[in-house]
């Protein structure tokens, strides 16, 4: 099923500036980020594999690693403990951006970040050191 509602909210004027589609992944996601489970780096490595990404120590506790759709592109998303809570870094191949985007709501945050032919979303909620999770995703992993 994957985020086929947030392309048909984007049809229908819904949604009509980017970042309230990083909005919507936001509240989409952090729906399961009370997950308490750490994923060993071996599972976590299956689900990057597909984007000849692997993961390495220094990332921290992944408590969800899964494949996911956004839009039309096979993505990665992980939920990883941060200093305060869960985060959520969804890995987007085929998503360029020209540079980084910051975005928040009332509650979450968020960094929307340039990786050659993809990007990734780093989020969690308002007050969280999202530059903290980022510099350990960038250095824990490695295509």
């Amino acid at each position: 099923a994957g985020l086929d509602h947030i392309g048909a909210a984007r049809q229908h004027g819904l949604i009509t500036h980017p970042q309230d589609f990083h909005l919507e992944l936001v509240r989409d996601f952090h729906r399961i980020s009370g997950v308490a489970d750490d994923i060993a780096a071996a599972d976590v490595n299956l689900v990057m594999a597909d984007f000849n990404r692997q993961v390495h120590a220094g990332l921290g506790t992944v408590h969800y690693a899964g494949r996911c759709a956004i839009r039309r592109h096979p993505g990665a998303h992980l939920v990883v403990a941060g200093e305060r809570g869960p985060v959520t870094i969804l890995y987007m191949q085929g998503e360029k951006v020209a540079g980084r985007v910051m975005f928040e709501d009332a509650r979450f945050a968020g960094i929307l970040v340039p990786a050659g032919d993809a990007s990734f979303a780093i989020v969690g909620e308002r007050g969280e050191s999202l530059e903290t999770v980022e510099r350990r995703f960038r250095a824990a992993v490695t295509s």
